[in-house]
């Protein structure tokens, strides 16, 4: 079986950027009883190119900043990446992750 990756990234060291990376710590004992699925907590968002093959499904969790910033903190914004690429609402607000 090919597995379903939950990868958080974040820098444990920047303050609300850690937020993936707690997100996917916090669910790792549910996620990882599932057979077939993964947790990596990731520093480095290109990190995560790296763990694309093989999986079936990969998701991620990442702080990020929307445009306009309306907003507030905590928000769950979900983005689904097609083969275009990911929506226009998150794909200007990715900075450096926006690989």
């Amino acid at each position: 079986m090919t597995p379903v990756r939950v990868i958080g990234c974040g820098n444990p060291d920047a303050g609300d950027d850690a937020a993936g990376i707690v997100a996917v710590e916090r669910a790792r004992l549910a996620l990882g009883a599932i057979p077939g699925v993964e947790v990596l907590p990731l520093v480095s968002p290109l990190d995560v190119v790296h763990h694309l093959d093989g999986a079936d499904a990969v998701v991620v969790a990442d702080a990020i900043r929307t445009p306009g910033g309306d907003r507030p903190p905590g928000t769950v914004v979900t983005a689904v990446a097609s083969p275009d690429g990911l929506p226009a609402e998150v794909r200007s607000s990715l900075s450096s992750h926006g690989f």
